[in-house]
């Protein structure tokens, strides 16, 4: 997964979870998604870029986190 894809990915997956659009695709990006955070921003450099992704990878653990609280994933 691309670094310039990793915000708009998890703006939709946000974005699809505040909606009420919950399936197995998404819980799965979710996973994916913080992955590529985490290893996105283990090799930035850049204290704006770090901060811009840190953001995004926030946003998709808010997002876990709402599922989980809904029932829609495992504690």
């Amino acid at each position: 997964m691309a670094a310039e894809k990793l915000d708009a990915d998890a703006y939709g997956l946000a974005s699809g979870v505040l909606e009420g659009r919950v399936s197995a695709r998404h819980r799965s990006r979710l996973t994916r998604l913080t992955s590529a955070f985490e290893k996105v921003l283990l090799v930035i450099d850049d204290q704006y870029a770090i901060k811009y992704y840190t953001h995004g990878r926030d946003m998709v653990v808010l997002a876990a986190e709402i599922l989980q609280v809904k029932g829609h994933i495992p504690s």
